[in-house]
């Protein structure tokens, strides 16, 4: 485990779990829970750069920034990890330390991840249909797109992304076609060139759909694929944008 890792996760426990596991001073002075936590690491910022844990107490929440350390856990890059912790409540912490700590109980599950750097693109060619846009991206956009995905699905459409080997996107962002070229470097850094489009109109869920898939590719920086058959998109700060499932494997199904 390199000395940076060490760092992020033990340091700046103050701010362990965002609305979650972060310093419930208010409940017993033991409980156990249950903890996920991401294949891969964030940068953020304690002291100074360093890389955190990215954790959730439920399958669908939102990923958090992890400052603390969890006791008798270690952690492995590459791997999801299914956690049973207890927690103890900390009298008298140290400055800048938590008020909570964090003991393993159990490694429910430990599940490999393909993010390896010379694999990346090879894992991602192929077709992709949206599964769901992530509660952020919902909220930021102000607008419910489950009905409009609903209207596609009755069509026997979505939305879709379909990556190349040579280096092309392209795929349907609801209502219309879309085009251009992608880049993907270190494994599941993702990038994608100007976009072009055809310019149909459709019914007011659809366009609201088509609007939020293009503005959530614009913000795509990062690139996972679970197990071959899940693509996750990332944007800025490792914040999941959009899931989709693999395209090939709902035709087989």
């Amino acid at each position: 485990m390199t000395k940076r890792m060490k760092a992020g996760l033990t340091l700046f426990a103050a701010a362990a779990l965002a609305g979650g596991c972060s310093g419930d001073d208010s409940a017993d002075s033991a409980n156990t829970k249950t903890l996920y936590v991401a294949h891969h690491l964030a940068d953020c910022v304690g002291v100074g750069p360093m890389e955190c844990m990215l954790v959730r107490e439920t399958p669908d929440a939102e990923w958090t920034m992890f400052y603390s350390q969890i006791e008798g856990f270690d952690y492995e890059p590459g791997f999801d990890y299914q956690l049973t912790v207890r927690t103890e409540k900390v009298d008298n912490p140290p400055q800048d330390a938590s008020s909570i700590r964090y003991i393993l109980e159990e490694v429910v599950s430990r599940t490999p991840m393909s993010s390896e750097a010379g694999a990346g693109a090879d894992l991602i060619v192929g077709e992709w249909k949206l599964a769901s846009f992530s509660a952020d991206v919902v909220a930021a956009a102000g607008v419910d797109p489950v009905p409009g995905l609903e209207a596609l699905a009755d069509d026997g459409g979505g939305v879709t992304i379909a990556f190349t080997e040579d280096g092309q996107v392209g795929g349907s962002s609801g209502c219309n076609q879309y085009a251009g070229t992608y880049a993907i470097e270190g494994g599941h850094s993702l990038s994608f060139g100007p976009l072009a489009g055809t310019r149909k109109m459709c019914p007011p869920p659809v366009m609201e759909v088509e609007t939020l898939t293009l503005k959530t590719l614009e913000a795509v920086e990062g690139v996972y694929v679970r197990d071959g058959t899940t693509l996750e998109l990332y944007g800025a700060d490792e914040m999941l944008l959009a899931t989709f499932d693999n395209a090939g494997d709902e035709a087989g199904a």
